[in-house]
């Protein structure tokens, strides 16, 4: 109500002075005259007014605020959406060069990954871990681990872990290879120390420099999908097939050997003649 009748006074203010300047000067000299003689009075009806309108000024900018506040935070996770759905629309596929967890290099395209010429794709020769990332509208994005470019189909497993920790210098690491961002339940990911290294630095966000720490040695407990137990460390590979998994364990750096163990197998007996495949001349890659 103030505002309007300030904006009336001045627009009248300036009609008076354009159109009808003698009049104007004789009003204004009139109008002063008022004021310096009751100063005192219109003081005292003025100065409650402005402080009342100082104080509901305040107010509405504050209630502005919280309610601008609160709309932000009741919009941004539909932006988000938005800009995700955006992105992916723009790229179909992703595939990523890491070394010791840090990426060196990425291409990304609107095609499939069965649809482009894997030939004219580059690689760094120096990387240990690529990953091809799949990216859906409608599903949480599916992840291919390699260790280099090759001809591969997607293809997903069905299999899920209870749980997969790993421990590494007295600390715990909670590897989560499934959430409603990302998938690496497919067939043939091979998680190695290459895929942990990644995922602790990645996901996990950890600033580990595993760059000068060549000695990275760590345990990883798995819980399984039929709830057996089993413990492998940085030298073995947990390999995901369609419906099941198995592990190929490193026996010694000196033995040109391996030691394939399918999770079918009874993992919680050790004298079992199947509980074991040796395969010679297996090295790991």
């Amino acid at each position: 109500m103030l505002i309007t009748v300030f904006l009336w006074g001045f627009f009248l203010n300036e009609v008076c002075k354009k159109y009808y300047p003698n009049q104007y000067n004789q009003l204004s000299y009139l109008l002063s005259y008022i004021i310096i003689n009751n100063y005192v009075n219109i003081k005292a009806f003025m100065e409650p007014k402005i402080i009342q309108l100082t104080y509901n000024s305040i107010y509405a900018y504050s209630v502005l605020q919280i309610n601008l506040i609160k709309l932000q935070k009741f919009v941004e996770p539909y932006l988000n959406k938005l800009r995700e759905i955006d992105n992916k629309q723009k790229y179909k596929t992703t595939i990523e060069f890491y070394l010791n967890g840090n990426l060196i290099k990425e291409h990304k395209f609107k095609y499939n990954y069965n649809q482009l010429f894997i030939s004219n794709i580059e690689q760094p020769q120096n990387c240990d871990l690529v990953l091809i990332v799949e990216h859906n509208n409608y599903d949480n994005i599916n992840i291919l681990l390699l260790d280099r470019i090759k001809e591969i189909q997607f293809s997903k497993s069905d299999i899920k872990f209870m749980s997969l920790e790993c421990y590494y210098k007295n600390k715990s690491y909670n590897i989560q290879l499934k959430t409603d961002k990302y998938n690496f339940y497919m067939n043939d990911n091979i998680i190695n120390k290459s895929f942990i290294k990644y995922y602790i630095k990645n996901i996990l966000k950890h600033n580990i420099n595993f760059e000068h720490d060549n000695d990275f040695e760590y345990t990883l407990n798995l819980i399984d999908h039929n709830v057996n137990i089993v413990s492998v460390n940085d030298k073995d590979q947990i390999i995901i097939q369609k419906d099941n998994y198995h592990i190929k364990y490193y026996i010694d750096a000196n033995v040109n050997e391996t030691m394939d163990l399918n999770s079918t197998t009874d993992i919680a007996s050790n004298k079992s003649d199947d509980f074991v495949k040796l395969d010679k001349n297996d090295n790991l890659e």
